[in-house]
């Protein structure tokens, strides 16, 4: 999961690479997650740990100042994943319709795994 402080949040909302912004309960607490085409990333603090609100209220207050006035509730981590997961096949099937992916023969497909199999072994 990747981290994000409140500028590259600002910034990632500007640009549209927002797919959605999630407010996650943290115990008593709440935090934002954001939904980016490389993955989740996590709304941090100055403090350099994930920022937490100590209410709801309070998150959507930052996310409003940011110009998101909707919402979704997500109920559970696995229904964030599951958006997630959706949301990063649709956009490799629409790469592979307009040519955007990169596609792989069988043999470079081979050589990918087996470098990543050694650096799995590496670590």
């Amino acid at each position: 999961m990747k981290s994000l402080n409140l500028r590259e949040l600002r910034q990632a909302l500007q640009d549209q690479k927002a797919a959605s912004v999630c407010l996650v309960a943290v115990g008593e607490s709440f935090g934002l997650h954001l939904m980016t085409p490389s993955g989740v990333a996590v709304l941090m603090g100055e403090d350099g740990r994930a920022k937490v609100f100590s209410s709801p209220a309070e998150a959507i207050l930052l996310l409003h100042s940011l110009g998101i006035h909707e919402l979704p509730m997500v109920v559970t981590e696995t229904q964030f994943y599951e958006r997630w997961l959706a949301q990063k096949v649709h956009a490799s099937i629409a790469g592979l319709a307009d040519g955007s992916n990169r596609t792989y023969s069988q043999d470079e497909w081979q050589a990918v795994k087996a470098a990543r199999a050694a650096r799995r072994k590496a670590t």
